[in-house]
């Protein structure tokens, strides 16, 4: 994890070292997802088709919660992200810390950088931070028992124990985007296209999410 964190604080740093030139855009995407609906083996390849990093949750959240973040890249951005985390601590400051108003400026900084370097985010309310930004927003869906029967599958574990932790799973991620955003996850007007996992095969759906992705990243240039 160390060693990718490293790799994808220089692709950033470069990118914002390059801004003043002119570069050919790359396409930046925000996959949402419901636990065990496929969510990030469509963003991974996405990434790989569309020839961007692909950043999980892990590695966004040690990033953004990293305070080795380059201070010269992030004093750069930080015009641009005072808007956003200003707004939100003045919103709800009585209800976070310190430590959390600080976690959602360095997710910001990120969100706002991987526009000038493109990637493949997923999760952690990117679709809401760049919301006001070219950005193809997916979100994948799935009822629980579907998606406990591939976690089980996968895992290896028991399907009751499989429903639990994907229930949990789900729980943990809609408290997040209401605890930063005060949103509803599942509100499909945040997102450009929801896909129903039960009721399409999701690996068989990636060369209809890069056509969708091209033809709407051509759309808005």
């Amino acid at each position: 994890m160390t060693k990718d964190i490293h790799d994808a604080l220089q692709i950033l740093i470069k990118a914002e070292l390059a801004s003043s030139c002119p570069l050919q855009h790359k396409p930046v995407v925000t996959v949402s997802h419901d636990y065990g609906s496929g969510g990030r083996d469509i963003a991974k390849g996405l990434a790989d088709a569309l020839g961007v990093p692909c950043y999980d949750r892990q590695l966004v959240d040690a990033i953004a919660a990293s305070s080795g973040i380059d201070a010269e890249l992030l004093a750069r951005l930080d015009e641009q992200a005072q808007m956003h985390w200003t707004q939100w601590l003045y919103g709800f400051k009585s209800l976070h810390r310190l430590e959390q108003a600080q976690y959602y400026r360095h997710l910001v900084n990120l969100c706002l950088n991987i526009l000038q370097s493109g990637g493949v985010i997923v999760g952690r309310g990117a679709h809401i931070i760049l919301a006001n930004h070219r950005v193809f927003r997916l979100r994948l869906v799935g009822s629980l028992d579907h998606c406990a029967a591939r976690i089980a599958s996968r895992e290896h574990i028991e399907f009751s124990v499989a429903r639990d932790k994907a229930a949990q799973a789900n729980q943990g991620k809609q408290q997040f985007i209401w605890d930063y955003f005060r949103q509803q996850l599942d509100d499909p007007r945040l997102f450009d296209l929801v896909i129903n996992s039960d009721r399409l095969e999701i690996d068989r759906q990636l060369p209809m999410l890069v056509d969708a992705i091209r033809s709407f990243d051509s759309r808005q240039h």
